[in-house]
């Protein structure tokens, strides 16, 4: 069997994807390097939530992929984002998908507010310009602004460019599915 995802996860390869009893069929229309998305066949908002466990085979015959995966996200009740396992032998080195955004962004660093844009965007951080230098290691107050919410975010700077910083965020749990519905409604 070949080694690498890349050699099946491409547009137009044959999805099956079993929660449980019930299985569905589709095409993946995107990869990610760490995730695809699958176009299935029916609607699976009612048999498939964000987070569950499902087994996931892609292409036919002798020649298959076969994985447990997570779901990331279900976007107009056909569209599935899948996660791709480490064990598969991941290509991309980051946690997260990111995408490229133009979001406002407001920051806090002590007493020192700055309003701003941002560049590129994951659930795990953001890419922002800034114009003044941040430290590696600072910790900031982020609100991201989208269009029908604002999220406050703790986060650490882990680089630092000329008129950019790059923040991981500290604690994602309340608004992580957030983030991720964001990013993924982005994508479809």
């Amino acid at each position: 069997m070949p080694g690498s995802p890349e050699e099946f996860c491409h547009p137009g390869s044959v999805v099956h994807i079993a929660v449980g009893a019930k299985n569905f069929a589709g095409i993946i229309s995107s990869y990610y390097g760490t995730y695809i998305i699958v176009e299935t066949d029916a609607p699976v908002r009612s048999y498939v939530k964000m987070g569950n466990r499902v087994k996931v085979t892609i292409g036919s015959g002798e020649d298959q992929l076969v994985f447990d995966s997570r779901v990331c996200f279900i976007a107009k009740g056909e569209q599935v984002c899948l996660e791709l396992p480490a064990s598969l032998g991941r290509v991309e080195r980051r946690k997260h998908l990111r995408i490229t955004a133009e979001l406002p962004i407001c920051y806090r660093s002590g007493d020192v507010e700055v309003i701003s844009k941002t560049i590129n965007i994951s659930a795990g951080g953001v890419y922002f310009f800034t114009p003044e230098r941040l430290n590696v290691g600072q910790r900031i107050i982020i609100n991201l602004y989208f269009t029908d919410r604002i999220l406050t975010l703790k986060a650490m700077v882990i680089r630092t460019m000329q008129n950019a910083a790059t923040v991981e965020y500290c604690d994602t749990n309340a608004c992580h599915d957030q983030l991720v519905e964001y990013i993924f409604s982005q994508l479809t």
